[in-house]
């Protein structure tokens, strides 16, 4: 990243080419730098969890709405009772939210700051809307 006065030129790469971008600092308003990937296995965490929780959920309302304490839950998926019925649908969607989450890759990003326009900068204006920054 360069900086002048009134424009940020930011390097860019797409493939193997590199390219250097004019940015007008009016048209700043945030930033952020990638900070790398989650590895797969905090990945598969991330996602055993919230498919945990999601099944949880579901598989607790689920007894809640079918009565009689839960065991028609228990009789339809052929557990035999309620709450056994609700840990299993928690696991199984925990099990598959680890399996997606280990195969989706999730970025990271961290703010960074926005470098101050000079005074002797234009102010803003209705060009930043229409050059896509």
């Amino acid at each position: 990243m360069v900086l002048q006065p009134d424009t940020m030129l930011l390097q860019t790469q797409r493939s193997d080419t590199l390219s250097q971008v004019a940015v007008p600092l009016r048209c700043v308003r945030t930033m952020e730098q990638l900070d790398g990937r989650y590895s797969a296995k905090q990945s598969a965490l991330r996602g055993g969890l919230i498919g945990f929780l999601i099944g949880a959920g579901v598989g607790g309302a689920a007894r809640i709405v079918s009565g009689n304490h839960g065991d028609e839950l228990g009789s339809v998926t052929h557990i035999g009772n309620g709450t056994a019925a609700v840990g299993v649908i928690a696991l199984l969607s925990g099990g598959i939210g680890a399996l997606i989450g280990s195969k989706r890759g999730v970025e990271r990003w961290t703010s960074i700051p926005v470098p101050a326009l000079s005074a002797a900068a234009p102010a803003a204006g209705g060009d930043c809307e229409s050059t896509g920054f």
